[in-house]
């Protein structure tokens, strides 16, 4: 007779380094949970606890196996009187109903089922292993349509599709299928209104509207009473967890790169006006300025008007034009600029800040209206809607930055650049870099610019690349200094303590957070380091930045950029950007390859991830003097 475990080995997850061993009573615990299997509710109950908050367990179960016999048992538990039919919503035959005993009892096991996957699906890697599992989606998708199970199931069924569908291409594909968007939306639309199915119906749509291309996001858009509905989330009298989750839902529902991207509606509409006549804009902006607003509730709010004012001319101009609102960015930052005490949610709400100017002051110069720039912009084809509401994006795949003016530099002012093909760089035959920028090449030619011959280079378009001390001047903000004791005239120097703080905090602490499997968790370490890193000037400022220019941490950023997260890359890039504006960084940062890293995200079809990437290039390739040798 064979081995009864033996079945049920799978491919071993690679275990992260400093793991205990796994506890051995694993096998005989799963061995329960098979067909014929006895005392199978107290081995799930074991299990549950054996996994919990465990990643040598959770590691080591899914390795053993344990996802099959789990959903076979979900299966085989799930009462008729729960389901209905995924064809025509009916519900189905019930026959006769079963005692109450027998009902908490088939309850308590599902709730058990749930709960186990939950714990296997809890980090990024072991999620995505989870979802591996033939019709794993599919049967949680079917129980989650089950209009008349408890509310606790519902909610731990949630909570297994969440963990399963977050950065999950294929997962959210596939839940999208079994009909995942119709119960999300249901979720936000139910009655009598529950916190917890608004916060679950909201987390579901901010997973299954990030990948882009989908189709989901037309379908959302295309809903007035849904699109009400969350804008009505985002309200600043919801709980916290609905409104960070609403804002991220937005947000999504715009962060597709333009021009030529996004659907048309009814009218000529575009997505972002969409969105600003449901109230989105007037709805972020409160929050912006609302007194004492939580970190995470600026990061996210402040997030989504990124979206919507990146490429949208009159959305930009009107967060511009909102009084109050240059003063409220600036004492966000006030509050937030000692970075000895900032927690990760603080140094998030930073990075948000600092996105939104990046983003407004890269409209006010770019987008034709700007009085003050002295060269007018040359917009992309399609880059403008008909009635010219679009506004001029600099950003064609694979091109490289050169800029004029002898002396720009990254920390102060405005400079004038223009993308080229290949200007200025030396790239080796048959790199990934060289094969990226190929499509730009077919109309080399020369062209003069500020009295310089820039050989060789295709001029797709001009942009003023605005640093963001000058973005911030702009938009009326002005900025802290972020490391305590840096003044802004750049007078003061690091004391001895404090560079000892910032190595320790870098290698000891931020690091290994950023290797984190769990997206959430890296992206929140990478934003610590962006607000380590990004004061305003000076020579404590510059001093800093260098300290953190080590390979390890940039080899790590950069691995996190082929991550399937926008959140996590859009951090990472911001990080690589404050560090490659400095020219002591920049050996350092192509050593690691980090010119092959940023090309393909110049292609992104994330809006923000694009934009950050524009800038890392720019920053680097202006420290450099003009020069980059890979």
């Amino acid at each position: 007779m064979s081995n009864p475990g033996a079945v049920l080995r799978r491919p071993r997850e690679p275990a992260r380094p400093g793991l205990p061993d796994p506890d051995p009573a694993l096998l005989p615990l799963i061995r329960s949970l098979l067909p014929g299997g006895q005392e199978a509710p107290r081995a799930l109950h074991q299990l549950c606890d054996l996994t919990a908050w465990q990643e040598q367990n959770q590691r080591h179960a899914l390795e053993l196996g344990v996802v099959t016999p789990v959903l076979q048992l979900l299966e085989a538990r799930i009462p008729r009187t729960w389901h209905a039919s995924a064809q025509n919503g009916e519900p189905k035959a019930t026959g006769e109903s079963p005692p109450p005993e027998f009902e908490h009892a088939n309850t308590a096991l599902i709730l058990a089922c749930l709960t186990l996957l939950s714990n296997l699906s809890s980090a990024q890697d072991l999620a995505d292993c989870v979802a591996r599992e033939p019709a794993c989606t599919a049967t949680l998708v079917a129980l989650l349509s089950a209009s008349a199970a408890p509310l606790q199931v519902t909610v731990h069924c949630a909570r297994c599709l969440i963990n399963l569908t977050q950065s999950n291409k294929q997962a959210q594909a596939e839940a999208v299928k079994a009909g995942l968007l119709d119960y999300a939306v249901g979720l936000l639309m139910s009655n009598p209104r529950h916190q917890a199915l608004d916060k679950l119906g909201c987390w579901l749509l901010a997973n299954l509207t990030t990948p882009l291309g989908s189709g989901v996001r037309e379908q959302l858009l295309q809903q007035p009473s849904t699109l009400a509905q969350l804008v009505q989330l985002a309200r600043p009298n919801q709980p916290e967890p609905v409104i960070v989750l609403a804002c991220h839902v937005l947000g999504n529902l715009v962060r597709e790169a333009v021009p030529c991207k996004l659907s048309t509606f009814s009218g000529g509409l575009m997505a972002h006006d969409v969105l600003a006549r449901a109230g989105a804009l007037e709805v972020l902006q409160a929050h912006a300025q609302t007194p004492h607003c939580s970190s995470k509730v600026l990061a996210a709010a402040l997030n989504a008007l990124a979206c919507l004012a990146l490429g949208h001319k009159r959305n930009a101009a009107t967060l511009m034009a909102r009084p109050g609102l240059a003063a409220s960015l600036g004492l966000a930052l006030e509050q937030r600029e000692d970075v000895w005490t900032a927690d990760y949610d603080s140094a998030c709400a930073v990075l948000a800040v600092h996105t939104l100017l990046h983003v407004l002051g890269h409209m006010h110069f770019n987008s034709g209206d700007s009085s003050s720039s002295s060269s007018r912009t040359t917009g992309a084809e399609g880059a403008e809607d008909a009635g010219g509401n679009l506004g001029f994006r600099s950003t064609v795949a694979g091109q490289i930055i050169t800029l004029e003016g002898p002396d720009a530099n990254v920390v102060d002012g405005a400079v004038q650049v223009m993308a080229v093909a290949e200007a200025g760089i030396e790239q080796s035959q048959g790199s990934s870099a060289a094969g990226a920028a190929a499509g730009s090449r077919e109309r080399a030619q020369s062209r003069e610019m500020g009295g310089k011959v820039v050989p060789g280079a295709s001029v797709e378009k001009e942009a003023v690349y605005v640093s963001l001390a000058e973005a911030a001047r702009a938009v009326g903000v002005v900025l802290p200094a972020v490391i305590t004791g840096a003044q802004k005239d750049g007078s003061s120097v690091l004391q001895p303590i404090q560079v000892a703080e910032i190595r320790f905090r870098v290698t000891h602490t931020l690091l290994p957070r950023l290797r984190s499997p769990n997206f959430r968790t890296a992206a929140t370490a990478a934003a610590a380091l962006y607000h380590l890193a990004a004061a305003c000037g000076g020579k404590a400022a510059c001093e800093a930045r260098s300290l953190m220019a080590d390979s390890s941490l940039v080899r790590e950023l950069l691995q996190k950029l082929s991550s399937s997260d926008p959140p996590l890359i859009q951090a990472c890039l911001a990080v690589l950007d404050v560090l490659s504006a400095e020219p002591l960084c920049g050996e350092v940062m192509l050593r690691s390859g980090w010119l092959d890293a940023i090309l393909p995200l110049l292609e992104s079809k994330d809006a923000l991830v694009q934009r950050w990437a524009d800038r890392a290039l720019c920053s680097l390739f202006i420290a450099g003097g003009g020069h980059m040798q890979r």
